[in-house]
């Protein structure tokens, strides 16, 4: 049974930006909506779950809202939409009211109507879904062993075995992991819906993959590959260092199939640059091999060895 919950805030009356306000219970998750002007002074409304609660749970909800914004008496603004809540967003999409709203008197009322949620409490240990004790930086969280295992072996070989301390005493010991990252890759375990593509738009995507890449969750690796191959060239070439470094040969492919000369020649001063000696060191054989294949494709002085292309740096100016 879905319940609806009526929020107000008056704007013009505060003196801050952000007007949050009180929070209201709806199915035993306590939501707040704030409004604030834009760098364009555009009114924004947007919805939150309150803070101290949002970082110790795992949290997918859809839900109805109604804003309207009022000078006075008088409705100025009308918005009405169905949206979702994840780990990805603190807060929720903006939903701009208008430009040139104004006035004293100016309010906001929004009602709110949950229609599904689902919750994982992090919080205390408990027999199925809290078996595993995870200290993190600063926090300590309690996972499912089972849906550890079942994402990734690193998990699946560490708690399945008591030649692990981890195995014997069902913890372990993250503390250079923030609990922002590895909720966003636990949610992603745990079955919540986050898009890859959401995980880019709010630059969240290099924490899970290098998450994903260390506990070798094989699926979810499969999955970020798909969708950095799918994106516009432009894009996607800002991922071929991390194509090697993580052995992603489709994407690596994929980048190489569609590299100018010149971008050939940037990457590899990046390489050298970065590693400080000869560029074999810095990129692995394959990649080395893929990229004299390119090389080769695209001019007509062949290379056959990481030597020959060092020792070729002026006559094709690598450097």
């Amino acid at each position: 049974m879905t319940r609806r919950e009526i929020f107000s805030i008056e704007l013009e009356r505060s003196m801050k930006n952000k007007v949050i306000s009180d929070p209201k219970k709806v199915k035993d998750i306590e939501w707040q909506i704030a409004s604030w002007r834009d760098l364009e002074h555009k009114r924004i409304v947007n919805v939150m779950v309150e803070s101290n609660l949002e970082d110790a749970i795992l949290l997918w909800a859809l839900f109805n809202l109604d804003i309207t914004v009022k000078l006075g008496n008088k409705t100025v603004a009308t918005v009405s939409g169905r949206f979702s809540h994840n780990p990805a967003c603190s807060e929720f999409t903006p939903v701009e009211i208008g430009e040139n709203i104004t006035g004293k008197d100016l309010t906001v009322e929004a009602m709110m109507e949950v229609i599904r949620m689902k919750v994982f409490d992090l919080r205390e240990p408990c027999d199925d879904l809290g078996n595993i004790k995870m200290d993190l930086q600063e926090s300590t969280i309690y996972v499912s062993r089972a849906i550890l295992a079942a994402h990734s072996d690193y998990f699946k070989v560490m708690f399945g075995s008591n030649s692990f301390v981890e195995g014997q005493t069902m913890s372990c010991h993250l503390v250079d992991i923030e609990l922002k990252d590895m909720r966003l890759l636990l949610a992603r375990m745990y079955g919540i819906p986050i898009g890859i593509k959401e995980l880019q738009k709010e630059n969240m995507l290099p924490a899970v993959l290098e998450l994903a890449h260390r506990f070798q969750c094989d699926m979810l690796l499969w999955e970020i590959e798909l969708y950095l191959i799918s994106l516009p060239y432009p894009e996607m070439s800002d991922w071929f260092i991390e194509s090697d470094r993580l052995n992603f040969s489709r994407l690596r492919e994929s980048i190489l199939e569609n590299m100018s000369l010149q971008e050939l020649r940037m990457y590899y001063r990046k390489g050298a640059r970065k590693n400080g000696t000869r560029i074999s060191n810095f990129y692995s054989v394959e990649t080395m091999e893929k990229m004299m294949e390119r090389w080769n494709t695209l001019t007509s002085a062949p290379i056959h060895s990481p030597m020959q292309m060092s020792r070729k740096r002026k006559a094709v100016r690598f450097e």
